[in-house]
């Protein structure tokens, strides 16, 4: 009896060092009453809550029944979506961009009675506004918050212009302000553990100023100038972190564009987008990157049109999205001015210009997810497509969906958030549970325990 029970703890053990592979692709729904839509934008540290916007409810205009407003969520797997309200005063609209570390607190943008206003969420105090930067017009929106809740992150105008800021208790909505060089703009993405370091996008000196392009359709369109993206620290201020291709090659003007949207909880890996030429297939527009200001920029995957969101803490896995280079269909307004049909492909042959004039937000996309520990330098793209992996190597059923845009990850790297669009045609967020990879029991291990349980009953039998 003890012998068999000594082979069962071998061969479980063994069995643990085998790959299995444990995910779950939870849909989140969305809240009642509106149009069906839904985003998630953002994740706690801990993987608990998720946060993003909805369509709250129908709204009458003019005698029609239009979509509601947007209305900020919260998502937890024994809750499920709660809407959050909006603040007083102005039009019923909220956006929730940043949550803390045990999601407890929870930032983005309303719209007040002074205009278009940061808050802050909690359970116990409701909706607050933030206030903004004295000296421009009224407005402020909350990007991201540390992980401890006490740093919160964004823009507001100020008397210079667009500016990011950190706001706490006790300073209030503080300006960061912008890189040296050309006109003044910033916008803050995201905070360390602690909100000592800061990263987002500036207007520079390196950076692409506006520019205008002639379009398929004979007309012409301007769209606005590339940042460049920055790290504000603590007593440093604000600092660019570069560009990867900085040369006269990039659309013919000497510059180009980055942003950092992601930042691991001690502050040293940053990750985002930055501008590149690309020797996969041309032209491309931007690539993911992950930057250390040791190393420098490392672009990820074999993708283009890249743009990374969010890192887990240890900088090893980063997920965000990518472009299929089609137009979304059917065509918009925007679409449509610059010469476009419903689904007509821009990759490859398109101009780089074509590219630029319809800007990420009008291209089709798709998740990706890149991990330090596999390497994809094909251009199918099977290990770094989120979807694919997630069907390939976990053997889930994700039929009838498109996985568009993966915003955030959590600390651990094992729950990733994001939208898409469901079988029915509609966008959903999304929440992936369990990413991660548990070593399988391989024959060789089997046969190793086997053979250790083996000596060991000789042994036993000898003595």
């Amino acid at each position: 009896m003890k012998s068999k029970l000594a082979l069962s703890i071998a061969l479980s053990a063994a069995a643990s060092s085998v790959s299995v592979r444990a995910a779950d692709f939870i849909p989140l729904g969305d809240l009642p009453g509106g149009a069906f839509f839904s985003r998630a934008q953002a994740i706690s540290a801990d993987g608990t809550t998720v946060v993003g916007y909805s369509k709250a409810s129908d709204v009458k205009g003019g005698g029609a029944v239009i979509a509601g407003d947007d209305q900020a969520f919260r998502w937890t797997l024994s809750g499920g979506m709660v809407g959050l309200g909006d603040l007083a005063g102005g039009t019923p609209v909220s956006r929730a961009y940043g949550v803390s570390g045990n999601g407890m607190v929870i930032v983005g943008g309303s719209n007040s009675s002074s205009g278009d206003e940061a808050f802050r969420w909690t359970s116990s105090g409701g909706m607050t506004g933030l206030g903004d930067l004295a000296g421009g017009g009224f407005f402020s929106q909350a990007n991201a918050i540390s992980n401890n809740g006490n740093i919160i992150v964004g823009q507001s105008e100020s008397a210079s212009g667009m500016e990011a800021f950190r706001y706490n208790f006790s300073i209030g909505v503080q300006g960061l302000g912008d890189l040296p060089g050309d006109s003044f703009r910033s916008n803050a993405l995201a905070a360390s553990d602690n909100g000592s370091v800061i990263v987002g996008g500036s207007d520079s000196s390196v950076s692409v100023d506006e520019i205008s392009f002639g379009t398929p359709s004979g007309g012409s369109v301007s769209i606005g100038s590339y940042d460049e993206a920055f790290r504000w620290e603590t007593g440093s201020g604000i600092t660019g972190i570069g560009i990867d291709d900085y040369s006269d090659d990039f659309l013919g003007l000497s510059g180009g564009g980055s942003s950092a949207r992601g930042i691991s909880p001690d502050g040293e890996i940053v990750v985002g987008w930055t501008t590149h030429p690309d020797t996969i297939v041309e032209p491309t527009l931007s690539r993911a990157f992950r930057w250390t200001e040791t190393d420098g920029f490392e672009l990820l995957g074999p993708f283009q049109l890249g743009i990374a969101n969010d890192l887990a803490a240890d900088g090893e896995i980063v997920v965000g999205r990518y472009g299929t280079g089609t137009t979304l269909g059917p065509a918009d307004s925007k679409l449509s001015a610059v010469g476009f049909t419903d689904t007509e492909p821009l990759l490859p042959g398109a101009d780089e210009a074509e590219i630029l004039a319809l800007g990420p937000d009008a291209l089709a996309s798709e998740a990706f997810v890149w991990r330090s520990d596999v390497t994809d330098t094909t251009a199918d793209l099977s290990l770094t497509n989120l979807q694919s992996v997630l069907e390939n190597e976990y053997g889930l059923d994700l039929t009838g969906w498109t996985l568009q845009s993966a915003t955030a990850i959590s600390d651990d790297g094992r729950h990733i958030v994001g939208y898409g669009i469901n079988p029915d045609g509609d966008t959903e967020g999304w929440i992936v549970r369990d990413f991660h990879i548990i070593p399988e029991p391989t024959s060789g291990a089997l046969l190793l325990a086997l053979a250790g349980f083996t000596a060991g009953l000789r042994r036993r039998r000898q003595a």
